[in-house]
């Protein structure tokens, strides 16, 4: 059974070890919002902000993290972020996130959101395309897409 939950509810300890699990220059050439230290795990177990930062858990493991990001900085369109635990990929988890993530902002009244993937990787480029992100030259490295919402 898979279960999405704010990181409110999360257990440190799982969020600590997912945290280690990313931690790795594999997965930070394609998500590195930011540090995946402690001390970056309690701040999030404790948010209070407008962003929003979910997790899917798997048992008691933490197999994928997501996020809409942005409003704390005052923007009006909130970039998202998905990453996938280490021997989870492939299994539907970021697609399924990536859902809630898109029905949370709806839920807020998005119009659109943001985000960028490495040209190389497919998998992320497909998934955004099903959904129905735009893709869009960035730069050498990276698509930006984007994606607009029913009102």
């Amino acid at each position: 059974m898979i279960e999405i939950m704010s990181v409110r509810a999360a257990p440190l300890e799982a969020v600590v070890a997912f945290f280690r699990a990313i931690d790795s220059p594999q997965i930070k050439a394609h998500f590195h919002p930011h540090d995946f230290g402690e001390s970056r795990a309690r701040w999030l177990c404790s948010y209070s902000g407008r962003d929003e930062y979910y997790f899917a858990l798997h048992e008691s493991t933490i197999v994928a993290y997501g996020m809409l990001r942005g409003w704390d900085e005052g923007y009006d369109v909130p970039s998202l972020g998905i990453c996938v635990r280490p021997g989870y990929e492939r299994k539907g988890l970021g697609l399924a996130l990536t859902y809630h993530l898109v029905a949370a902002g709806r839920l807020r009244g998005v119009k659109k959101m943001i985000l960028k993937v490495k040209r190389d990787n497919p998998v992320a480029i497909a998934m955004y395309r099903k959904i129905g992100f735009g893709l869009t030259d960035y730069d050498e490295h990276f698509f930006r897409g984007t994606l607009v919402l029913d009102a």
